[in-house]
């Protein structure tokens, strides 16, 4: 989960309601899939720094979410000492300036977000986040682009979690 406004007048409804109804629509849809539950602990992630390529300042386009892909990041730390030295030089450790400079332009860079876990304290979550947001999957080829880029990722630079997301359309 991520730091999200709390000012919704909105009624709200608890976890466990939440999970059976996202367990009674997927059911539905999918009816003889494999539906696994987590058994990790939640986490609390606040964005602290972000890169917006220059072109993105100015578009006014909102993509349509079928377009849109995400690469996520995942870094796990031992030691909390260091954090405003990992804060400070994220784009170069996480990969996000190699991503920024060769992430082909036709997949459509729209941001690069890194967060930082708030709470819980754990070593078994993810103490970092890097969440790459590309606005033009608009074919399987492009599709196909970012997942090669990620593969490349994983076996070229990485030592952290590596994964391409989209958006869960009804």
């Amino acid at each position: 989960s991520f730091v999200t406004s709390t000012n919704s007048t909105e009624d709200k409804v608890n976890y466990k309601e939440q999970q059976t109804v996202l367990r009674k629509a997927l059911r539905a849809h999918i009816p003889k899939g494999l539906l696994l539950e987590t058994r990790e602990k939640g986490g609390v992630y606040r964005e602290v720094r972000c890169i917006t390529p220059e072109d993105q300042l100015t578009s006014w386009s909102v993509p349509s979410p079928h377009h849109k892909g995400y690469i996520m990041l995942g870094f796990k730390s031992l030691d909390n000492s260091f954090n405003k030295v990992m804060v400070d030089s994220w784009k170069d450790w996480t990969g996000a300036r190699y991503i920024y400079m060769y992430l082909p332009d036709e997949l459509g860079l729209s941001k690069i977000t890194f967060y930082h876990r708030e709470a819980p304290d754990s070593l078994d979550m993810f103490m970092y986040i890097v969440l790459v947001e590309c606005n033009c999957i608009t074919t399987p080829e492009r599709q196909m682009l970012l997942l090669d880029f990620a593969q490349r990722m994983r076996v070229e630079r990485m030592s952290g979690y590596v994964s391409v997301y989209a958006e869960s359309l009804s």
